[in-house]
């Protein structure tokens, strides 16, 4: 149970510009504890054979947050029960009841409740009634489009890596472990990291990419490869392989933070190990210039 909360709800997948504007109006709202207020699945995927991948996972949603000055982050379990609420119902058990809220704040297509019957109007028409303020923002918009999750997951899926970070204020990234890969590249004098991205996350195409990689709070360029390296290996599942230039310590069970900047090429295979070396030494060359 919180009291005297401000609030901001949403799906809120790949945390972008838009988002932002919404974040920053409960974090500076005097004398409230600030919330943002999501779920822990997408609404789309309870009801769809077609699951939707998510541009952040919820891991990757709460480390991203953790730096921002907000107090609360609520991923509210879904369920067809939750879906199955009614409008008003939700405004007085969860907002009201449960959060104790004072102000909301959300984007003008909000919607909430069973059959998605509850908007910013009921919000407004309701405000009154449960004592908070409610501010409504407009969608903002880039190169005549609005900043929408889905435009971004569209550029991802395109390999537009940097209108990507262009919308979300920050470079699409991969994040966790480093894991035990084949220790193919440390032999070929190309030591690199691996990651198995969670399977809920929305990958670029297969290929190889301009990175920066953050481990320990320090950034490296290199070259990543998202894939199943079918050159060397018979993976059925996709991995994240990054080469750092000018790295060579042992980072197994750290954590990384893989910033995704630039298309290079597509996945292929190659006849040999020494013509994937060829190939990823003029790779990095582009990924040494790329700026």
């Amino acid at each position: 149970m919180l009291t005297d909360t401000a609030v901001t709800l949403g799906k809120f997948d790949g945390f972008h510009l838009g988002h932002r504007e919404l974040l920053d109006d409960v974090i500076k709202a005097e004398g409230l504890t600030s919330v943002v207020f999501t779920f822990d699945l997408n609404p789309h995927n309870l009801f769809s054979e077609r699951e939707i991948k998510l541009i952040d996972t919820n891991d990757e949603r709460s480390l991203l947050l953790s730096s921002t000055g907000l107090d609360y982050l609520i991923d509210y379990p879904f369920t067809k029960e939750t879906a199955d609420t009614e409008p008003e119902a939700f405004v007085r058990n969860v907002l009201a009841g449960q959060l104790g809220v004072k102000h909301i704040a959300v984007g003008r297509d909000f919607t909430f409740g069973k059959g998605g019957r509850g908007n910013v109007e009921l919000l407004s028409k309701l405000s009154s009634k449960y004592g908070f303020t409610l501010k409504v923002y407009d969608k903002l918009c880039a190169d005549g489009g609005v900043i929408s999750s889905t435009r971004i997951r569209e550029c991802i899926e395109r390999g537009e890596m940097e209108e990507a970070a262009r919308l979300l204020g920050r470079p699409y990234w991969i994040t966790g472990e480093i894991i035990h890969g084949n220790a193919i590249g440390r032999t070929v004098g190309m030591p690199t990291i691996n990651q198995r991205p969670d399977d809920t996350k929305l990958l670029p195409p297969f290929g190889v990419y301009v990175s920066d990689t953050l481990i320990d709070g320090k950034l490296y360029r290199g070259i990543t490869n998202i894939g199943l390296k079918p050159t060397v290996g018979t993976e059925t599942r996709p991995g994240v392989e990054t080469w750092l230039f000018d790295f060579d310590r042992d980072v197994y069970g750290e954590f990384a933070i893989v910033n995704i900047l630039s298309f290079v090429r597509h996945e292929k295979k190659f006849n040999s190990v020494d013509e994937v070396k060829t190939q990823v030494m003029k790779d990095a060359e582009k990924a040494r210039a790329w700026h």
